[in-house]
């Protein structure tokens, strides 16, 4: 699992986890990593725009770590931070995952799972870290891209969760 973007408190766990590498910026990122976790501080976004833009750099920043990682099948976004409304943020969240997930798989040739996870209200960053290092050894599935509430992955693994979501 490669670890990169904002240092967000509840990486730490993750980024003790032996299978967990962290790298500081996109150009260092090499190796056989099948899954990436990105940490995005959503401090500065102040509105809907705002978080939708933020995110458009996001799928920039999914296309360079496919050239990177050549087994990539996961990105993990952990968007933590937010003032705006949770329920907002989670649309505007699930129409980025799924926008994401069709450009890697137009520029890249491959499918990647997208999964946006919105970290705000987390207690539990153990828990947080086993439920993404889950997500990232699950198979490919039709939640291609996928946008969750901490709340709603706190006692439910993410792809059972993402499966009744898509459904």
């Amino acid at each position: 699992m490669a670890i990169l973007g904002d240092p967000l408190p509840c990486l730490r766990d993750l980024r003790a986890r032996p299978e967990a590498e962290s790298f500081t910026d996109v150009a260092d990122v090499q190796g056989g990593h099948s899954g990436a976790v990105v940490g995005v501080d959503a401090t500065a976004a102040g509105s809907r725009a705002e978080l939708r833009g933020h995110l458009r750099c996001i799928g920039d920043l999914g296309e360079e770590l496919c050239r990177r990682l050549p087994a990539l099948e996961h990105l993990i976004l952990l968007i933590d931070r937010v003032a705006l409304p949770a329920e907002d943020v989670r649309r505007e969240c699930d129409t980025a995952a799924r926008r994401i997930h069709t450009r890697l798989e137009q520029a890249g040739g491959r499918s990647v799972i997208v999964t946006a996870l919105l970290t705000d209200g987390c207690d539990d960053y153990a828990r947080l870290a086993d439920r993404v290092l889950a997500r990232s050894r699950q198979a490919e599935s039709l939640d291609a891209g996928v946008a969750l509430l901490w709340r709603e992955i706190a006692r439910t693994p993410i792809g059972r969760v993402a499966a009744n979501d898509y459904v």
